[in-house]
């Protein structure tokens, strides 16, 4: 498994905060330019700020140019376990986020393909709620495991 942030480990202690935030930022530039383009990656968050263990967001973000791809999850508002919504879109802050935790790239989607990932990753959208044991969790999972983009890994 590759380190993303193998060569950028930085000491910024001495930093001023406005400083930190600017090292950071261009650090987190670099890296998400770093990614391959059409590469499909399973992304989790923490849920809580001290982390639960094993308490994690699931969602899929596919890289399309250097600075920006689509992220792709469903999350559930409600407090009954009864809500679940589809929030797919672009990003440009898959790295900015305190709570993220992972990314595992799990796929290259051939050029040909490119055009099919939007439509497939929202084929479950109008039928979540009537999917029983739906989660984060298990929507990324289906969403992989019907994906031929990664049936060779």
């Amino acid at each position: 498994m590759e380190d993303l942030t193998k060569g950028y480990r930085s000491d910024f202690s001495g930093l001023r905060p406005f400083e930190r935030a600017a090292a950071v930022r261009k650090v987190q530039g670099e890296i998400l330019a770093g990614l391959p383009l059409n590469t499909l990656y399973v992304v989790l968050y923490v849920r809580a700020d001290p982390p639960i263990a094993n308490d994690f967001h699931w969602g899929l973000y596919f890289h399309t140019d250097a600075s920006s791809g689509f992220k792709y999850h469903v999350k559930n508002p409600s407090t009954d376990g009864k809500g679940w919504l589809a929030d797919h879109g672009r990003t440009g802050g898959l790295l900015k986020s305190n709570l993220l935790c992972v990314i595992i790239q799990i796929a290259r989607v051939p050029g040909d393909k490119v055009a099919q990932v939007d439509p497939f990753m929202r084929f479950y959208d109008g039928n979540l709620n009537a999917m029983p044991g739906i989660t984060c969790r298990v929507w990324a999972l289906l969403q992989f495991c019907r994906s031929s983009w990664t049936r060779a890994l």
